[in-house]
């Protein structure tokens, strides 16, 4: 290694002289760039900074503080092999003895690269109960398991890296690997690196990573998943834990027991499948936090999903299947949640479960979500946040939640419910572009609300199903309804409840309920029926007699036979007759939630009707 001084006025390297150097700069003890010297047109030093020139660009750094260096590097085919046999000393095969210094104890290998050899390939194989694999290396390397086998039996990883450079595993297709530590572990993770850890595209084989001691894999920088099937598990502390950030584009990682974190930074996903198996109390499946050193970026604690396949499965009290500290954004994919979390009771508070919370906002434009809240996830939501949820372009969400509410006494003795919510957020929910959404609860006295939120938008053209047998389908301060179809039933009548107003706008809008209410600011008349028999088919045909809809009530579980039917349509001009039929049958067809799609109608009583102003509730029986 070079010091590149003061005599560094012009840096101007012949390409054969250089071909296999680098040149570094170094701010303090951080390295800020590298370069190959031959890309290199020169390097002037002046009285206050040195200007490093490659073609157009220009990059300057202080005298003061900037330390160049270069270095010779060897970028190496051959491969180290190591083959771990038991209790013995593991069988080395090493092509670059001046430059690999290798020791052994006992069946533990140590790995110490002396100069700058560039891409060595390691190949770990065999098996050890009582062994473990540490290197040293300061160029970025790659380690191949073959059918490896490795438990440490001392107070070391099985695998650990102390190197800043990236570590890239190679999982040969075909092969089935697994890594353990010992109880005794004080490096807090079975698979440890100090600099990256990347999972390559290469191979398709398996590997399993228990931790016993606390993690299971661990990086100080960022982890990034492009293939392999690894199984990664452990009950005392985080299983998979990166610094900077975590990415996946491929491959298969499940995690078992807690959860995955990124400790400062940011989670990306555009491929493979992630699994979550979450049984830890209080434990999130993915965690995301902000970076705090730096200024606040666009991204920061944020949690990105563009493709691939999420499966998060959650029991543990009180847990959270995605918690970000900033936003999560979902573009596409598909994300499968299942929670059977209870809540947990906090000093002065309790904690609920939620599928998806962000401390910021939720933002859905495209992909599958699928999220069940089971009866014994009292209190959950499926979507949370703090800020704010949009839906927009063609994103599909479906969430069952048949979870029981949070029951506690008041003073007077009588109970005070803590519902579940199928979407909650203390900011607006907008549902813009042909979303489509399904939120049910289950058929109970306390069952959960399917929206909570401050201002309830649907606007363009999206599809909308909510069911709530004992509470509003909506509860908020107002709700527009300004495309689209809404239908919305409820036990305890369809408006959004307290002081809130409902405004049916442009939308072919459904309300089916126990009580009768007004759609306060309505631009469109409202057609009403006391007198709906549950279960019933009815329709609504212009003056021709052709229909604008059938509608027979899907979900009739409201422990009544006849409730109160509403519809607000765009169709219903002020002065135009129009005919409601009820009581028939319907052939044919399918039903979305009761709306049926090429069904004929038939039977019935009909009824006529004249569309009045906006805000006219038109009583047809």
């Amino acid at each position: 290694m070079k010091k590149l001084g003061l005599y560094v006025v012009t840096l101007l390297f012949s390409t054969a002289a250089m071909a296999e150097y680098v040149i570094y700069v170094n701010d303090g003890e951080t390295r800020v760039r590298e370069e190959k010297c031959v890309e290199v047109d020169s390097v002037k030093l002046s009285a206050t900074q040195v200007s490093l020139y490659k073609g157009a660009k220009l990059y300057q750094y202080s005298n003061s503080t900037a330390n160049f260096t270069f270095e010779k590097v060897v970028t190496v085919n051959d491969t180290v092999k190591i083959t771990y046999q038991g209790l013995a000393a593991p069988i080395i095969q090493n092509p670059y003895p001046e430059s690999i210094l290798i020791s052994v104890d006992g069946a533990n290998v140590s790995v110490n690269c002396v100069n700058q050899l560039k891409d060595v390939v390691y190949l770990l194989q065999g098996s050890s109960q009582n062994g473990s694999f540490f290197i040293d290396s300061p160029r970025k390397f790659s380690l191949v398991l073959n059918n490896l086998s490795l438990t440490s039996a001392n107070e070391c990883s099985a695998i650990r890296s102390v190197s800043g450079s990236a570590m890239t595993i190679v999982l040969p297709t075909g092969t089935v690997s697994a890594l353990a530590d010992s109880y005794l572990d004080t490096c807090n993770a079975t698979l440890r690196s100090k600099g990256q850890i990347l999972f390559s595209e290469e191979g398709s084989g398996s590997l399993a990573v228990v931790g016993n001691a606390k993690r299971a894999i661990q990086s100080g920088d960022y982890i990034k998943v492009d293939g392999g099937n690894i199984v990664a598990t452990s009950l005392l502390g985080d299983v998979v834990k990166a610094n900077d950030y975590f990415k996946m584009c491929g491959g298969s990682l499940e995690v078992r027991g807690t959860g995955l974190e990124v400790s400062a930074g940011y989670a990306f996903m555009n491929g493979g499948t992630l699994t979550i198996n979450s049984t830890v109390t209080d434990s999130k499946g993915i965690k995301v936090a902000k970076d705090t050193t730096v200024p606040d970026f666009v991204g920061n604690g944020s949690f990105d999903f563009y493709g691939g396949t999420l499966s998060i499965n959650m029991s543990g009290e009180g847990s959270k299947g995605i918690k970000a500290e900033g936003n999560i954004n979902i573009y596409g994919g598909t994300i499968v949640g299942n929670v059977t979390s209870p809540y947990l009771i906090e000093p002065n508070d309790v904690s609920y479960a939620a599928l998806i919370k962000a401390d910021k906002s939720i933002n859905i434009s495209e992909g599958q979500i699928n999220i069940v809240l089971a009866k014994e996830a009292i209190g959950a939501r499926g979507l949370a946040s703090d800020s704010g949820i949009t839906i927009s372009g063609k994103a599909s969400i479906n969430i069952l939640a048949n979870n029981d509410a949070y029951l506690t006494e008041k003073s007077d003795g009588s109970l005070k419910a803590k519902q579940g919510h199928g979407i909650k957020t203390d900011g607006d929910l907008n549902v813009i572009g042909k979303s489509t959404l399904n939120i049910s609860s289950a058929a109970s006295s306390y069952s959960a609300y399917c929206i909570t939120a401050n201002n309830i938008i649907f606007d363009d053209s999206n599809v909308t199903s909510l069911y709530s047998y004992s509470n509003n389908a909506f509860n908020a301060k107002t709700v527009k309804l300004q495309n689209g179809l809404v239908i919305a039933a409820t036990g305890n009548g369809f408006s959004p409840g307290g002081s809130a107003r409902l405004a049916a706008m442009g939308a072919t809008y459904i309300g089916l309920g126990s009580k009768n209410s007004i759609l306060y600011g309505s631009t469109l008349s409202v057609m009403s029926d006391s007198k709906y028999v549950i279960g019933s088919a009815v329709s609504v045909l212009d003056a021709a007699g052709n229909p604008l809809f059938i509608y027979q009530s899907a979900e009739s579980d409201f422990n009544m036979l006849v409730g109160y039917l509403q519809v607000a349509s765009s169709q219903f001009i002020k002065g135009v007759p129009f005919i409601y039929a009820c009581d028939g049958v319907t052939l044919g067809g399918s039903s979305y939630h009761g709306y049926m799609v090429g069904s004929t109608f038939s039977g019935g009583i009909s009824y006529s009707f004249t569309a009045g102003a906006a805000n006219t509730n038109v009583t047809v029986r």
